[in-house]
């Protein structure tokens, strides 16, 4: 019997070391992926924040030229946030030149 008791208890503190190391790994990768969204939301807000500035721009300015300034604008956005985000590997800001509706986009590769 008291082979018995001995056997469970050790069978108890096996589960209680278990539950802790998946405790430990949930926080880990609850952490991570917390980050990982944080991260590309922060990134779709600049990527708005850009396209509002340049479809501004668009509208405010006239003339022959005034796509070339935007793109070159675009240009400079993209690189501010290669430059700002490191697992950032591709990003692209289009504007429609009839609608000037704007499409952000931001590509990943890199891990964190």
């Amino acid at each position: 019997m008291q082979n018995d008791v001995s056997s469970l208890l050790s069978q108890l503190k096996d589960m209680q070391h278990k539950n802790s190391e998946l405790a430990d790994e949930n926080n880990t990768l609850w952490n991570v992926s917390l980050f990982s969204i944080m991260k590309a939301l922060k990134d779709v807000a600049m990527g708005k924040d850009a396209a509002v500035v340049a479809k501004a721009y668009a509208s405010r300015e006239g003339g022959g030229n005034t796509f070339e300034k935007i793109e070159e604008a675009i240009d400079h956005v993209n690189d501010q946030l290669l430059k700002m985000n490191p697992t950032i590997t591709g990003s692209s800001l289009h504007i429609d030149h009839k609608s000037y509706l704007c499409h952000f986009d931001v590509w990943h590769f890199r891990p964190l």
